[in-house]
């Protein structure tokens, strides 16, 4: 009887708190909606593969454009070139082959013409996809030019000359989602830490003795930001290191100037847990902002998809997360080899959100008197 007396007493408690049936019921099945879109269509193989060819006209591109228009993880795009890399550069392509003159012609004397397949870089397993799919693709085109042979299966024949944009060939896929995840746990624990602590400081009634006396709202914020700054200086730096000299993690830029956009981000979940734990009457409550805040930036932020292979209805979320943009700056910086000016809208967009939080947190602090 004791134990359904409990058991009662903890419904009841569920019953009269909105939040926790909102947690139980709601955010689940959000979750889980955008879970489903994510991965309906498979997206950690969804790629764009762009196609230089000067002979555009001839039955058997025709063919080979029919096979990689119709795969449906391909996005399809002629460009005009003339070299891959500059198709890369130009249409943010995964992958470019560039096609020379007489291809086709090689193709169909039984010969084994060779070909360029320039790889973008930053995504795991594309080359071996667009290998296989591009080799099928000019197995049709060689069929297309003759006529009593269209309905056998026959490997292409041609040789691929494949390069890469970036010089990422051999990274893993730890190696291409390790900087968008370290910069990932730094926000997480900042942000939890802070929403707890500022919580118990009101809580307690420190808040409030802090507050009577000279010190003012502006200060307290600004407190926090410099011992979680320094806080996080010295994890994002620890965990660089472990990652670098321990796992074998691999980054064609240097680590160092990593840290800059890390500490943004740390900063970053300072203010929001401090707003956010406004919100909160109690830890577990702060909890229940896990699911809410953080899973869906995990999700949808371009640390484990890319934000282009997303369904159109989830990149205007994407570009409301601040992770989105700690996510570019670390592949720009780490994968890519890129300065900060190449990234300067990223930073910028970064930066807006942390000066917008800033404010908000001064606010909250202030409320707080």
């Amino acid at each position: 009887m004791n134990a359904l007396y409990v058991a009662r007493k903890v419904f009841r408690q569920f019953i009269r708190d909105r939040r926790t049936m909102a947690l139980i019921f709601v955010v689940p099945v959000a979750i889980m909606t955008i879970y489903y879109f994510l991965l309906r269509d498979d997206l950690s193989v969804k790629l764009t593969l762009a196609v230089i060819s000067s002979e555009r006209d001839t039955p058997s591109y025709k063919a080979l454009a029919d096979v990689l228009g119709g795969q449906k993880n391909i996005g399809f795009v002629e460009d005009p070139g003339p070299t891959a890399a500059e198709a890369i550069d130009r249409t943010g392509a995964d992958a470019a082959i560039e096609l020379p003159a007489g291809f086709f012609a090689a193709l169909a004397k039984n010969e084994e013409p060779r070909f360029a397949i320039r790889i973008e870089g930053t995504k795991s397993g594309v080359e071996a996809t667009v290998t296989k799919i591009v080799d099928a693709a000019l197995a049709r085109a060689r069929l297309a030019s003759i006529p009593f042979l269209r309905n056998l299966k026959l490997t292409s024949g041609a040789i691929a000359d494949v390069s890469y944009h970036y010089p990422t060939r051999g990274f893993r896929l730890i190696d291409l989602t390790a900087p968008a995840f370290i910069a990932f746990f730094l926000y997480f624990i900042t942000f939890l830490l802070t929403c707890v602590a500022f919580l118990r400081e009101r809580s307690s009634g420190t808040l409030e003795r802090i507050l009577v006396s000279p010190l003012s709202s502006e200060a307290l914020v600004l407190g926090y930001l410099l011992a979680f700054f320094v806080l996080g200086s010295v994890q994002g730096a620890f965990l660089i290191v472990f990652s670098k000299w321990v796992l074998g993690i691999q980054t064609v830029g240097g680590l160092a100037p990593a840290l800059a956009p890390m500490l943004v981000t740390v900063l970053l979940g300072v203010t929001m847990g401090i707003f956010f734990s406004e919100l909160a009457k109690n830890e577990f409550q702060v909890i229940q902002f896990i699911p809410i805040v953080i899973i869906p930036q995990v999700l949808l932020s371009g640390i484990l998809f890319d934000v282009s292979s997303l369904p159109a209805f989830f990149r205007p979320v994407a570009a409301a997360l601040p992770l989105t943009y700690t996510a570019n700056i670390l592949k720009g910086m780490l994968l890519k080899g890129q300065g900060f000016l190449a990234l300067g809208t990223d930073f910028l967009a970064l930066s807006a959100f942390l000066l917008g939080f800033t404010g908000l947190s001064f606010l909250v602090a202030r409320r707080a008197r």
